[in-house]
């Protein structure tokens, strides 16, 4: 009967540790992004799975945007489209710029895009209650939504993920306003490509 009872008691204790444990993972990214610790940031997103996400993201926009949802997209085929995102993205995805848009919802100097407002720049985030209301869950991603008193379509929806054995972030799903903007520009490009 013992051995029972200290089974389903470690059982108990490795569960509540890996529900909590993403929480954890993403309270460690806050610091990193809250510190500026670049080195901090860097081990704790997987930017090529971050770069897919934000890029699969914007052609879907950039489909709904022009009306056009097949594998071209009016002579323009679908890798030319992922082809001219993929720069425009890569622009932010680095260890300075994504700690940029994350607290202050600024992405640099040049700043053709403009951002709605930045995930980390409210202290709510802080609140663990909020995160994890405001976060859902599954065996191998986490996913939170920031800042927690914004709308659905006004927030970003961080995605960690556990990879070898860490928390990482990524994807992030952006508000719908960024989205439009950034495949607005990819049309830009695409236009002047043609001519």
């Amino acid at each position: 009967m013992r051995s029972y009872i200290l089974i389903l008691l470690v059982g108990v204790i490795l569960w509540v540790a890996f529900a909590f444990s993403p929480l954890i993972g993403f309270y460690r990214l806050a610091a990193a992004v809250q510190s500026r610790d670049a080195a901090a940031l860097e081990e704790r997103v997987d930017f090529p799975r971050l770069r897919q996400s934000l890029a699969e993201q914007v052609v879907k926009e950039y489909q709904s945007l022009t009306g056009k949802q097949k594998a071209t997209f009016g002579g323009v085929p679908t890798g030319f489209v992922l082809m001219l995102a993929d720069p425009i993205i890569a622009k932010y995805l680095n260890a300075e710029s994504l700690m940029n848009i994350l607290i202050e919802g600024d992405t640099g100097k040049r700043r053709e895009i403009s951002l709605p407002h930045a995930p980390f720049s409210s202290s709510s985030w802080r609140n663990a209650w909020d995160v994890w209301w405001n976060s859902r869950h599954d065996i191998r991603n986490f996913y939170v939504y920031l800042p927690p008193e914004k709308t659905r379509a006004d927030q970003y929806g961080l995605r960690l993920s556990l990879r070898d054995w860490r928390w990482k972030l990524t994807g992030i799903e952006l508000p719908d306003s960024l989205r439009v903007q950034l495949a607005k520009e990819i049309e830009r490009q695409i236009n002047a490509a043609k001519e």
